[in-house]
């Protein structure tokens, strides 16, 4: 009598895949994105029927953390009047779900410590602002999940703000007022 070979996976009384027929070539293969398991070590048994006895075998699937993922952004120049008002928008992404933490240095000063909100790692530059200077910076995004870490780089440029001359309003003098005239300026700045 011909009899139909089927099987399923367990995880200690737990069922991962009811029973199913063998494929053509004995497999029976068990799709984890089905399953709930975490980080870790588990025991899996597979149980093959043939309709008369059951046999199974033990495996040890260990699944083990995903490194998290760092992107400090683009390259960005700013000059120094913008840079109070600027926020580099850093992102954070984690495939395992864990909570993260942001951290952001240039070179071995660590510049802000917060965590990570809705996969944001924003950087205020005007909570910066004294101590970033004019000139090319290198800052350094790196994100923690509690067990691994991956950082990114971005250029931060920051070019003076040039000066504005104002040479004020047009006026005109007769060429007898010359030796008397003195030309008032407006504000530099304004």
């Amino acid at each position: 009598a011909a009899y139909t070979l089927t099987c399923r996976w367990l995880k200690g009384t737990t069922i991962l895949q009811n029973w199913t027929p063998v494929g053509i070539n004995g497999e029976c293969p068990l799709a984890l994105s089905t399953t709930s398991l975490g980080i870790g070590f588990h025991t899996l048994t597979l149980e093959a029927d043939d309709g008369e006895a059951v046999s199974s075998d033990d495996m040890i699937l260990t699944i083990n953390n995903s490194v998290p993922n760092a992107n400090a952004g683009n390259d960005i120049p700013v000059t120094t009047e913008e840079v109070a008002g600027t926020t580099i928008q850093g992102t954070a992404t984690d495939f395992d779900g864990n909570l993260l933490t942001c951290i952001w240095t240039e070179g071995i000063n660590t510049l802000q410590v917060s965590p990570a909100l809705s996969g944001t790692c924003p950087l205020n530059l005007g909570a910066l602002s004294p101590s970033l200077g004019i000139g090319t910076h290198t800052l350094t995004l790196t994100v923690n999940d509690g067990s691994a870490t991956s950082s990114d780089d971005i250029i931060l440029t920051i070019n003076n703000t040039p000066p504005v001359a104002n040479a004020g309003e047009n006026f005109s003098i007769t060429s007898d007022q010359i030796a008397a005239t003195t030309i008032p300026t407006a504000n530099p700045n304004t």
